[in-house]
């Protein structure tokens, strides 16, 4: 017997004496080689309680497609981000270009803070150097002579400085964009945070199945129309649903594509553990 089939043996050893069910030994085996049994197990309730017995309710098999289902659930999630992350970009690009210029970014007296306003500055020079090898970003550096426009040099910007930039521009700019998602300034704050949060959490393949936010977006009086708050991954898609202007997009393939999720899964998830009830759908579909 090769050493790391041992492990894998020691492995389900341990789940068994948990009381966790084993339906094939050999697949198991094959999960175990090509998937982290501490991220497996992170998807077993309770498991590091010494006094938990399962005694044969769970088994591997439902234990494992609970992680596929948080896998896809987490790819759905990053799709959603990437709609949302462009969009934002685009609309405080457009702001800042209407309320000071094309250049008007790189003025600290168009921002509440100067010192933010010197480190993001400070972070930009230091991913347009680090991004100078692709080739498009080094021909509008060389096209504006190190000094792009706004609706460029966002294009490079993290979340986490989109997040630094829509905190601190003044406010006239700030309730452009704001204006545009329908909401306040101080919701759309909030709502970008969240973003920023949760895309750190997914973009770390941290677990969303029965996972507690440590932080949940502001309502909004206008677009909330129900006031739930979960602080499970539920109250991040009601905010998406806002965030995602595009009703097109967000009903005819979000919705439906996680709404596929939810229905093959369906036998192995419980939706309270995502902060979701049953009437999910028409709370997070678009009219």
């Amino acid at each position: 017997m090769s050493k790391e089939k041992n492990i894998y043996e020691q492995q389900i050893n341990t789940l068994v004496d948990k009381g966790i069910f084993i339906e094939d030994i050999q697949e198991t085996i094959n999960i175990l080689s090509s998937l982290s049994y501490y991220t497996i197990i992170g998807y077993i309730p309770n498991f590091t309680d010494s006094n938990i017995n399962y005694k044969e309710k769970l088994s591997f098999n439902s234990v494992y497609k609970t992680y596929l289902f948080d896998r896809r659930l987490r790819n759905i999630i990053l799709y959603i981000l990437e709609i949302i992350e462009n969009t934002l970009k685009t609309k405080i690009s457009y702001a800042i270009h209407i309320e000071t210029g094309d250049f008007g970014y790189l003025n600290s007296e168009n921002f509440k803070d100067h010192k933010e306003h010197k480190m993001l500055i400070n972070n930009l020079k230091r991913l347009l150097q680090k991004d100078k090898k692709i080739e498009l970003v080094d021909y509008y550096i060389k096209e504006y002579n190190h000094r792009l426009p706004i609706s460029i040099c966002i294009n490079v910007f993290t979340m986490g400085m989109i997040n630094s930039l829509y905190k601190n521009i003044n406010t006239p700019m700030q309730k452009i964009v704001a204006k545009e998602y329908n909401t306040g300034v101080n919701q759309l704050t909030s709502w970008i945070e969240s973003i920023v949060y949760v895309r750190n959490l997914v973009a770390h393949y941290m677990r969303m199945y029965n996972f507690k936010l440590q932080k949940t977006p502001a309502n909004c009086k206008v677009n909330h129309q129900c006031n739930i708050i979960t602080y499970r991954i539920f109250d991040i898609f009601h905010i998406m649903k806002f965030l995602v202007l595009d009703k097109e997009e967000w009903n005819n393939h979000i919705i439906l594509t996680l709404e596929d999720l939810i229905n093959e899964y369906k036998e192995y998830i419980e939706l309270d553990l995502i902060g979701f009830c049953d009437d999910w759908k028409d709370i997070l579909v678009k009219f």
